[in-house]
C-alpha cells in the first residue's frame, strides 16, 4: 500500500491503513439486518458453535442464507479500499456530505460525516457506485429509497463507464458469468 500516493502517509504505521481490503459497496449490514439470520442468529442450529456460543448474525447468514452468501460475496459490489477508510466508512451510507466537521482522507476526495452515517464519494468513481447500488437492487431484490434511486440516477448520468469500469465488468462476468447491465448497456437514466 503506497499511503504517499493519496496523501495518506500520516497514516504510516497504521496495520489497517497498511493492508488493503475488500469494500462492500452496497453494505452488507444493509441488506443482512433484514435478514432473521443476522437479527436473531440463535434461532438457527448451523450458526451455535460446539461451545454453544452463537456466531455474528453476519456469520450465521454467510451459512444458512444462499441469497445473502451470493449479494455478500458478488465480485460487482467488492471494491479494494484502504483499510483505515474502509473502517471509517462503516457500513454509511452514500451521498452528499455537506457538513464542514466530515473527515476527509488526504487527496483521495471521499468525505464521511458520522453525524449523519454518510459518505461522498470522490467524483471520478460516483457512477461506478451509481451502477453498482443499482445492480444490487436489481440482482438481489434489494430496496433502494427514492432519494437515494435519484442520487444514483444522477451519479450515473455525470459519470459514464470509464475503460477500467468495462474491462473490470467484462473480467468478473468471466468468473460470476454475469455482467452489470448497468456497465454493459450503459445509457443515461
Amino acid at each position: 500500500m503506497d499511503l504517499s500516493s493519496c496523501g495518506l502517509g500520516a497514516f504510516a504505521g497504521n496495520t489497517r491503513a497498511e493492508r488493503v481490503e475488500a469494500e462492500h459497496v452496497f453494505p452488507a449490514a444493509q441488506f443482512g439486518n433484514f435478514r432473521l439470520c443476522w437479527r436473531e442468529p440463535e434461532r438457527f442450529e448451523e450458526c451455535t458453535k460446539s461451545n454453544g456460543k452463537t456466531v455474528s448474525g453476519r456469520a450465521c447468514c454467510e451459512r444458512v442464507d444462499p441469497v445473502f452468501e451470493a449479494a455478500h460475496n458478488d465480485l460487482h459490489n467488492l471494491y479494494p479500499s484502504v483499510g483505515q477508510v474502509n473502517g471509517q466508512r462503516s457500513d454509511y451510507n452514500w451521498g452528499m456530505v455537506s457538513s464542514r466537521d466530515a473527515e476527509t482522507f488526504g487527496d483521495c476526495g471521499i468525505r464521511i460525516d458520522a453525524s449523519i452515517r454518510r459518505v461522498q464519494p470522490p467524483e471520478a468513481v460516483r457512477g461506478d457506485i451509481a451502477r453498482t447500488m443499482l445492480y444490487m437492487r436489481d440482482t438481489y431484490g434489494f430496496r433502494l429509497s427514492s432519494q437515494d434511486t435519484q442520487l444514483y440516477t444522477a451519479w450515473n448520468n455525470q459519470d459514464p463507464p470509464d475503460a477500467w469500469e468495462i474491462e473490470r465488468n467484462r473480467r468478473i462476468k468471466a468468473i460470476q458469468g454475469v455482467g452489470n447491465r448497468y456497465v454493459e448497456d450503459y445509457k443515461r437514466l
